[in-house]
C-alpha cells in the first residue's frame, strides 16, 4: 500500500507542477463515511503524502450519511478547481444509484475519476466454531 500511495502522490505532484503554482491554498479531501474506517484511513494517508510532496495542507473532511451521497453530493457542488477531492469506495457510485431514489448526482457524468489508490476486497468470515465452511453451507445452516 505504501508504494501505491507514493506513486499516487508522485503522479498528482507532477500534475500539479505542470499546472503552475497549484495548489496555492489547502486542498480538501472529502470522505463520505465516518472517521476511522478503511476509506478514511486511505484518505488520510493520501493527504499526508500529498502535503509532504506539495508543501500545502491536504485536509480530510468526513461527511458521512445517506450511503455516501452527502459527501459525494458536496464534491459535485464544489467548484471544479481541483481544491475539493473525494476519496470513496464504489458504493456511492455503483450501488447507491441503484438502491436510492433521487441521488443528487450522476455518477457517470458529474465526476472525473482519477485513480484507484487501493484495492480492498470484502470478505465473509464467521466464528471458528461455526461448522459452515462455504456460502452454500451458511445458507443451508440458516434454512435449517
Amino acid at each position: 500500500m505504501k508504494k501505491i500511495l507514493i506513486t499516487l502522490g508522485a503522479t498528482l505532484a507532477l500534475a500539479a507542477q505542470a499546472a503552475g503554482n497549484f495548489p496555492d491554498r489547502p486542498v480538501n479531501i472529502i470522505v463520505p463515511f465516518p472517521a476511522g474506517g478503511s476509506t478514511d484511513t486511505v484518505a488520510r494517508a493520501v493527504a499526508l503524502s500529498m502535503a509532504e510532496q506539495l508543501g500545502k495542507p491536504f485536509v480530510v473532511e468526513n461527511r458521512p450519511g445517506a450511503t455516501g451521497t452527502i459527501g459525494a453530493g458536496a464534491v459535485k457542488r464544489a467548484a471544479a478547481d481541483g481544491y475539493t477531492l473525494l476519496v470513496a469506495s464504489l458504493g456511492p457510485f455503483v450501488v447507491t444509484p441503484h438502491m436510492v431514489r433521487n441521488v443528487p448526482y450522476d455518477a457517470s457524468k458529474d465526476f472525473d475519476y482519477i485513480t484507484i489508490p487501493v484495492q480492498a476486497p470484502n470478505v465473509l468470515v464467521a466464528s471458528p466454531t461455526q461448522k459452515a465452511r462455504s456460502v452454500s453451507e451458511v445458507i443451508a445452516a440458516l434454512k435449517a
